[in-house]
């Protein structure tokens, strides 16, 4: 080695081989974007979930509350019936009991406010601590209930099996085009001692692969059917979605015509019940015993009542995850 060199040396890629590299980067950064579509709209659903949770326990909370209050109010009157003949001791124990099973669930339902409390801070931090208004501020239109299946096609999810579909056929395109063969050139030129002439050389390489033809491809097989597998995925993905939308459409239309029962007929005779048992008492027909149970009654539909309403709104929400109806979301937020 007695001379000194300097060259430059490029290896050329075949243009189909940059092209799919190319798409199939441009298809994982749909890939990415796509999940945090997917992302997105299942933290909204979370959040609207997770104030419903809260809702729903800290009314419980507020009627279990009034129950109590009613059957303390009445225990005063019963024990002063006991001192002057006018009640039974046994009266006075069935009703310590049925308070206390009402104490029972009131701090059942407050245990269970603070626990949905502290997932909804999950997503709102400290303001999942305050107290939110008595009624629903959700806005339901049932309009938007019967946006048709194909609606799913736009759902992230899908939208991010189809993305993952991409970038399988991608690599399949580009394991097929890895089977092109680059070639590079050189060119150098040596200086050599001074009784020595100098040297400029150039060279070509090119790979000459042996008996391509009967050769496996086994990458690109591989690639493939990692192609079939993605397709079958998304099929997958589709009917999980329907079968989703089928399960809220029930639970919403079964809500609502629970809630028409209610309204139509449960809560009117619980109102009827109360107002006969307020009536007799004045007559001095009932007791008022008889009066403050009718209240309970009343107060324990109303309370199914909600539950039936958060239920819908549950469903609600469902749907909109599904179908994107930004409606459904309107509000949602304490």
């Amino acid at each position: 080695m007695t001379m000194s060199t300097i060259g430059v040396m490029q290896e050329v890629t075949p243009q189909a081989k940059r092209e799919a590299a190319s798409r199939q980067m441009e298809a994982v950064a749909g890939q990415y974007h796509a999940e945090q579509l997917a992302m997105v709209r299942a933290i909204e659903r979370d959040i609207a979930l997770a104030w419903l949770d809260v809702f729903e326990n800290q009314r419980k909370t507020e009627l279990y509350t009034r129950i109590a209050h009613e059957m303390a109010a009445e225990r005063k009157v019963l024990n002063a019936r006991i001192s002057s003949g006018g009640s039974q001791p046994i009266d006075a124990l069935r009703l310590e009991t049925q308070l206390s099973m009402v104490n029972d669930k009131t701090l059942f339902a407050r245990g269970n406010e603070q626990k949905a409390r502290a997932m909804l801070a999950r997503w709102i931090g400290t303001a999942a601590q305050r107290a939110l208004p008595p009624e629903l501020p959700f806005q339901t239109d049932a309009a938007g209930l019967i946006a048709p299946e194909a609606a799913l096609e736009n759902h992230p999810l899908v939208q991010t099996a189809k993305q993952i579909e991409n970038v399988a056929s991608s690599d399949a395109d580009r394991a097929r085009a890895e089977r092109q063969l680059n070639w590079s050139w050189e060119v150098m030129y040596g200086k050599r001692r001074s009784d020595l002439s100098d040297m400029v050389s150039f060279q070509v390489a090119i790979d000459l692969p042996w008996d391509r033809a009967n050769r496996q491809d086994r990458r690109t097989a591989e690639k493939l059917v990692l192609v079939e597998k993605a397709r079958k995925l998304t099929e997958d993905r589709r009917r999980e979605l329907a079968a989703e939308l089928e399960s809220a459409r029930a639970e919403w239309e079964i809500a609502g015509m629970r809630d028409a029962e209610h309204q139509a007929r449960l809560i009117p005779a619980a109102q009827a019940q109360l107002s006969v048992a307020q009536a007799g008492y004045a007559a001095g027909r009932q007791s008022l015993a008889e009066v403050w149970e009718a209240r309970r009654g009343l107060i324990e539909v109303e309370l199914e009542h909600w539950a039936i309403l958060v239920d819908q709104q549950r469903a609600a929400v469902r749907l909109a995850y599904l179908l994107d109806n930004r409606r459904f979301f309107s509000g949602s937020q304490p």
